[in-house]
């Protein structure tokens, strides 16, 4: 019964990610992203990661599509006309990527069934993935640059965008 809920939540994260960047609707593709981030939600409770499920929740689908739709009512943003201008080099290289892709995915479905079920994984592993200890020691630890850095860099955007959004 997992293996089919794991299955059907990434074939919805894989069908609704291929809709956000096809769509010519801004409003559409935001929600298409909402359907996305419940499902790789959705996934990480799968994992038995309910902290991350939480979290992806909360601040993806919830805060950041916010803040997306935020924008596109600001910005007033029309119905996107496109004209494709496409040459033979990006053709065929699309066409060798989706290969390439399909080859691996082919490849993880093959051999990835079988080699550590998810309980082996996080014993091997030797952490409580997904635990609220888990990631505050290894947040404030390890990544504890990066997570400044990040702080420091969405201090800016949103400086930046007050500074875009202000009348002069």
């Amino acid at each position: 019964m997992t293996a089919l809920l794991f299955f059907v939540c990434s074939l919805v994260a894989i069908a609704s990610a291929a809709l956000v960047v096809s769509r010519k609707n801004p409003v559409h593709s935001v929600l298409f992203l909402i359907v996305c981030l419940l499902s790789v939600a959705l996934l990480f409770l799968l994992l038995g990661a309910q902290f991350i499920a939480a979290l992806q929740v909360i601040v993806y689908a919830g805060a950041i599509v916010v803040l997306f739709v935020f924008v596109l009512m600001l910005l007033n943003v029309k119905k996107e006309t496109v004209t494709l201008h496409s040459s033979t080099v990006q053709k065929l290289g699309a066409v060798i990527l989706v290969i390439v892709l399909l080859m691996e995915a082919l490849f993880v479905a093959v051999m990835g069934v079988g080699w550590l079920s998810k309980e082996a994984w996080i014993a091997a592993s030797g952490i409580s993935f997904g635990t609220v200890q888990s990631i505050g020691r290894e947040l404030f630890t390890r990544y504890l640059f990066q997570f400044e850095v990040a702080s420091v860099l969405l201090l800016v955007a949103i400086v930046g965008a007050i500074a875009i959004t202000k009348k002069r």
